[in-house]
Parts: structure tokens; C-alpha cells; sequence
């Protein structure tokens, strides 16, 4: 019975093989045309951002997985119709690069959430050694990383993701001495205007207490260093000469000076002001006579 039952049905296991085979041969076709996309403008390419990189690689995983129960389904109608079983190199390389760019991104989404709290912060209120041992962390994790890519034999320097994700932290790190400068009392409105030239970056007008910290990092100042450094250290020469001529100038308030009858043998011929000099001499000649 068995057997009369399989003759019967054989024709029927024929139609769905064949229906089976061209399922499965479209399947590749589509998953190629992904893999090529994938390749092109997936995660891992170079002329994609960090922010779209995240995007992208979450789209690529939901579509992987769509890819993956779909191809559970016509390994078991192989299975089921003695077809050999296909295999999909395209599917199983996305599933593995996935895999490693996780790590990359998920490093940067979590230095991207401690930027972002960090830049609605008040630059009034800004606690430079949070940013700094922010900064020391995130350098960390990323040396782990470097060695963890290392030891399952993958080039970092490779990964176009891990290039500028290591970009991404240095760049952050090296910031904060600029910030640290820009947080001197000597830095004023005007040589914020002067930094925004140099920068090209127009953060409108600059208020020092109202200005948050997420301002501040669209400055790129690591991308200028030498001009920052040169305004900062221009504006603490300025601080010192303006305070040079503050003193200057309470220093002649305070003096005070001797008027006395200018006589010419036995006529006045007017008045006339001691200077300091003859002041202290008179003073010193006093002293003596005493």
C-alpha cells in the first residue's frame, strides 16, 4: 500500500520539486541582489556615517533573519522532495559580518548616548573630568576590541567602521584640552566669533552662560587644533595686558601728589606738583636728618 501510494502521489512530487527548484532559484536571486546591495551601501562601507551605519546594519539583520526563515523553509522542502540541499554563502557572510560590526556599533551607540548627555549640560556647569574619564573609557573599550578582532583573525584596520569609530573616540578625547581652554575665564564672545571662523561652522551668537556643550562639538575642534590653541593663548595675553593696565590705572588713582610754591629766588612764580621720585628723595633726606 505503501508503496502503490508513493507511484500515485509521484507525479504530485514532481509538480512541488519543480515548484521547490524555482522557489529556491529566485530565493538566490533575490539574496544575491541583497548581497550586493549589502556590499555597495550596507554598514560596512566606507561612505556611510556611523549614525547611518546604525540604521543600516539594523536593517540588514531584520532582513537577514526574513532571509534565514525563509531558507529554513526550502532546506525542509528539499529535505522533503530528495532535492540536494542548497547552500547560501551570501546569507552566511552577512549573518557573520553582522556579527562583527555589532560590536563596533554598539560601542558607538552607547558613545553616542554619553555625548548626548553630555551636551545638554550648561558650559557654565560643565565638569571637565566627567568628560575626561568618559573619554579614558571609551578609548578602552575600544583597545579591547581591537585586541578581541585580533584574536579571531580579523584586521581592524580593515573594518571601515572600526577606522572611524577609533576616529569618532580619539577625536573626542583630543577635544577636551580645547575645551578645557575654551572653559578659561580669558576666553570671551569675541574669540568664540573668531573660532567659528576658523572653523567655518556659524553657531550664531555666543552667550558663555546659556551655551551648551553640544555647540561646542559641532565646533570639530580637534580638526583645528593649531587655531585654537593660537585664539586661547591670544585671549590669556589679552587678560594679562588688560589686567596690567587695570593696575596701571589704580595704581595712579591712589598715588597722590605734593603741591608746592614754585619760587624763582624770592618770587612765586606758581605752583607745581612733587613728583614721586622727589617725594621718596625728600622722604629719604628726612630720614637722614633725623
Amino acid at each position: 500500500m505503501a508503496n502503490r501510494k508513493d507511484y500515485e502521489v509521484g507525479e504530485y512530487k514532481k509538480t512541488y520539486a519543480q515548484i521547490t527548484t524555482d522557489g529556491v532559484e529566485k530565493f538566490k536571486k533575490d539574496l544575491a541582489v541583497a548581497y550586493e546591495q549589502y556590499r555597495a551601501n550596507g554598514p560596512g562601507t566606507e561612505a556611510v556615517t556611523l549614525d547611518e551605519g546604525l540604521e543600516l546594519l539594523q536593517a540588514s539583520k531584520d532582513l537577514c533573519m526574513t532571509f534565514k526563515v525563509q531558507k529554513d523553509e526550502n532546506v525542509l522542502s528539499e529535505t522533503l522532495f530528495d532535492l540536494p540541499i542548497s547552500t547560501y554563502s551570501d546569507l552566511n557572510d552577512m549573518t557573520e559580518k553582522n556579527k562583527l560590526y555589532d560590536l563596533i556599533y554598539d560601542i558607538y551607540r552607547e558613545h553616542r548616548e554619553a555625548v548626548k548627555d553630555f551636551s545638554i549640560v550648561a558650559w557654565s556647569k560643565l565638569d571637565i573630568s566627567n568628560l575626561q574619564v568618559s573619554a579614558e573609557k571609551f578609548v578602552l573599550m575600544v583597545k579591547k576590541l581591537e585586541k578581541k578582532l585580533i584574536q579571531i583573525n580579523v584586521r581592524p584596520e580593515s573594518m571601515h567602521p572600526f577606522n572611524k569609530l577609533f576616529k569618532t573616540i580619539e577625536g573626542f578625547k583630543t577635544s577636551i584640552p580645547f575645551i578645557v581652554e575654551l572653559k578659561h575665564p580669558a576666553v570671551q564672545e569675541r574669540h568664540w566669533k573668531r573660532i567659528m571662523e576658523e572653523t567655518g561652522k556659524d553657531l550664531g551668537d555666543i552667550n558663555l552662560k546659556t551655551i551648551t556643550l553640544s555647540k561646542v562639538f559641532e565646533l570639530e575642534l580637534h580638526l583645528h587644533q593649531e587655531k585654537v590653541t593660537e585664539i586661547c593663548k591670544e585671549a590669556k595675553e589679552e587678560a594679562l595686558n588688560e589686567e596690567n593696565i587695570s593696575k596701571i590705572d589704580i595704581s595712579w588713582k591712589n598715588t597722590s601728589f605734593e603741591i608746592f610754591v614754585y619760587k624763582k629766588g624770592n618770587d612765586v612764580r606758581g605752583f607745581s606738583i612733587k613728583s614721586p621720585e622727589e617725594i621718596r628723595q625728600q622722604l629719604e633726606d628726612n630720614i637722614l636728618l633725623l
